[in-house]
C-alpha cells in the first residue's frame, strides 16, 4: 500500500487517537514530526517507512486499527465526508430515534 505525505497528515488525528498506549502514541508523534522533515535531511523519515512503524505497532495490537488497509480506507472515508460533510450533517443530530413523529 502507498499514501503520501498529504494523505498521511490528513488523517494524523485519527491515526494518533487509535493508538491505545501512551507509548504507541508518542511514537507516532515523533514519526510524524519526522515526516515533517524535508527528505534528506538527517532525521526525515519517507511515508513508506511510516507506514512500516505504523503497520508494527497495528499488528502488535498498539492501535484500534484493525489492520494497514483500514488506514487508506480512513483516509478516502474522511475525504468523502469533507466533500459531502453539508449533504451527510448528522441525519439523526436532534431527532430522538425512539419516537414516532408522524
Amino acid at each position: 500500500m502507498r499514501m503520501t505525505k498529504h494523505q498521511l497528515f490528513t488523517i494524523e488525528g485519527e491515526i494518533l487517537d487509535s493508538m491505545e498506549t501512551p507509548a504507541s502514541k508518542e511514537t507516532m508523534r515523533k514519526l510524524y514530526v519526522a515526516l515533517r522533515k524535508p527528505s534528506g535531511q538527517f532525521d526525515s523519515v519517507s511515508p513508506k517507512y511510516f507506514l512500516q512503524r505504523l503497520e508494527y505497532l497495528i499488528r502488535m495490537g498498539h492501535s484500534s486499527i484493525e489492520n494497514i488497509d483500514k488506514v487508506k480506507e480512513m483516509y478516502d472515508f474522511k475525504l468523502y465526508y469533507e466533500k459531502n460533510k453539508d449533504e451527510m450533517s448528522d441525519y439523526y443530530e436532534n431527532k430522538n430515534v425512539n419516537t414516532n413523529t408522524r
